[in-house]
């Protein structure tokens, strides 16, 4: 265990130890909430995972479908809030961090005033960990009724005291979007389609289409996009074979490629421009509502990062995900237009190359670009470019 998270522990342990008893709720029956009497719902996703933020939409859809006068209010954190501005799902975003210590004092008093409004029911999704932090929101958000998993009680703890509501879990193996579900279904509430999206702004597209038109990409061409961050824990599909996906899409289509990292992936971004006889369009750590929007803009995915896995299939762009220790059978963002690969021995390094340019042919030749606009006739100017990029010059981060 690292000092980091041994720290959190303890702190943790301190806070419940000191408080617990005190913040303990009630412990009342599902059947007590009436889905159709409540006016004001708040969510609470922790983790700081794209990909558990997204997991969680079909839930905010079988909410909305079963309580459509109630106003529904998310709390993610700052960086992925923006995805959620104007979706059809959820009335308002609140947002915190990344770091509290950035904030001044009239954004902690919003934040806070807006968080202790008033609301009928809070519900914590706390499937793959559980957040002390999420668990406190839903607390100080004087909620009527608090509903979360009975699954991973603290350490040292019997039972989830701070939920109300305390959903049974059902052991075995589930897609990780039936997780979030399993949770509502102790108020009644559920869904059959598990599918993922987010809107797309049509400015932030439009950004898209001169960010690619400056560097010589029209909408209509076919354009392959790579994503180089590995999976938590792994090492990342094998570079050579990245170029060999990409010189066969750059000569056999005349197609362009363009290539995504984020924190993790600098290393690998180096190693792939060392193999290729051609320079591929760069976005290093780009937002992910500019990595949506440019998505967009794609003719299919390659990915075995499961944040940029979810994103893609958010905006409903043709998708091979490359999977590894995760089982794909419940990781995989449901729909047709997203097929996963798995390396033997459960190895993402062992899938071969031949399979993904096959699945890659398929489904990009399949099915049209997602969008569905047109992007030509765009004035390109340079101070539009510098601002979608925002962080000076692409090779700083090489």
């Amino acid at each position: 265990m690292s000092d980091v998270s041994g720290l959190r522990k303890m702190l943790r342990s301190l806070v419940l130890r000191l408080f617990g008893r005190r913040l303990a709720a009630g412990n009342d029956n599902g059947d007590q909430v009436r889905l159709q009497s409540l006016h004001r719902i708040l969510v609470v996703r922790q983790h700081d995972r794209l990909c558990d933020l997204l997991f969680c939409i079909p839930a905010l859809r079988a909410l909305r479908q079963a309580a459509s006068q109630a106003e529904i209010t998310l709390i993610t954190n700052s960086v992925h809030a923006p995805l959620f501005r104007g979706h059809e799902l959820v009335d308002e975003v609140l947002s915190f961090g990344p770091s509290i210590g950035n904030w001044d004092v009239s954004s902690i008093w919003r934040f806070v005033r807006k968080l202790r409004s008033g609301f009928d029911l809070a519900i914590v999704l706390n499937t793959n960990s559980h957040s002390l932090l999420s668990d406190m929101l839903a607390r100080l958000s004087r909620a009527r009724r608090i509903l979360g998993s009975e699954h991973l009680p603290f350490d040292g703890c019997e039972t989830n005291s701070l939920y109300s509501l305390r959903a049974p879990h059902m052991p075995g193996a589930q897609h990780q979007a039936d997780r979030n579900l399993e949770i509502l279904r102790h108020i009644s509430v559920s869904t059959s389609n598990l599918t993922m999206n987010v809107p797309l702004p049509n400015d932030e597209f439009n950004r898209a289409c001169e960010f690619l038109l400056h560097r010589g990409i029209k909408y209509r061409d076919f354009v392959l996009g790579i994503d180089l961050d590995p999976e938590e824990g792994e090492d990342g599909w094998p570079i050579r074979e990245l170029v060999a996906v990409a010189k066969h899409f750059s000569v056999k289509y005349l197609g362009h490629v363009v290539v995504f990292w984020g924190a993790t992936g600098a290393r690998r971004g180096r190693q792939l421009l060392e193999g290729l006889p051609f320079e591929p369009t760069i976005c290093a750590n780009f937002k992910p509502q500019q990595r949506g929007a440019l998505f967009a803009c794609c003719n299919a995915i390659l990915a075995s990062n499961l944040d940029t896995m979810c994103l893609a299939a958010a905006v409903n762009v043709p998708l091979v995900g490359l999977f590894g220790e995760k089982d794909p059978r419940f990781w995989t963002p449901i729909g047709r237009r997203f097929r996963p690969l798995r390396g033997s021995g459960r190895r993402c390094v062992d899938i071969p190359l031949g399979d993904v340019i096959r699945y890659l042919d398929h489904i990009a030749f399949t099915y049209p670009k997602s969008s569905g606009r047109s992007a030509d006739g765009f004035d390109i100017s340079e101070q539009v470019v510098d601002e979608y990029l925002g962080f000076g010059d692409i090779r700083d981060y090489l």
